[in-house]
């Protein structure tokens, strides 16, 4: 949907620019990270990251830290369904951060990229501490797998009670 000169205007002119990609099968062979540089948080699936760096092997974290430095982002979450998420940086100071998938049932997946990214976005643009972020994403993408489709919103409720008995 963006042009290369578009994605370039919005990266130069961006306070604060997160972005969450997204493959599926209308742009399986046209999704292109590498329009997007300078900025300031990456979302992803460990799918996305593999099929852009057409390696099935390697790391996905390592797979992360090379794009994210190639891209001039400054951190990235890739996550990795029932297997959680992990937030990698690239600052080699700072340690990657991992966080395990918080769903008691996965009904479907749609909807989860777009939940972690509006939480973890707006907390990370909000200068909140890095592991509390990936938490509250990760929560909030959690409560949109539980039900079909859009069909509920995230629940400011449902998440403070997750993160209630989380830190019990």
């Amino acid at each position: 949907m963006f042009t290369h000169k578009i994605a370039k205007f919005i990266c130069s002119n961006a306070k604060y620019l997160a972005i969450n990609s997204q493959i599926n099968a209308s742009n399986i062979g046209y999704q292109n990270l590498g329009k997007y540089r300078n900025f300031d948080f990456l979302i992803l699936n460990e799918g996305e990251i593999r099929h852009d760096a057409r390696d099935r092997i390697t790391k996905k974290e390592i797979l992360a830290k090379r794009l994210i430095s190639k891209l001039n982002v400054k951190k990235a979450i890739v996550t990795s369904g029932k297997e959680g998420a992990v937030m990698v940086f690239n600052n080699k100071m700072k340690k990657d951060i991992s966080c395990p998938a918080y769903a008691e049932e996965i009904v479907d997946k749609i909807g989860a990229g777009d939940a972690m990214l509006s939480v973890a976005s707006l907390t990370d643009s909000a200068k909140i501490e890095e592991s509390a972020t990936l938490l509250l994403s990760s929560l909030a993408a959690a409560q949109t797998v539980e039900v079909v489709g859009n069909k509920e919103y995230v629940s400011e409720f449902k998440l403070k009670k997750a993160f209630y008995y989380i830190l019990k």
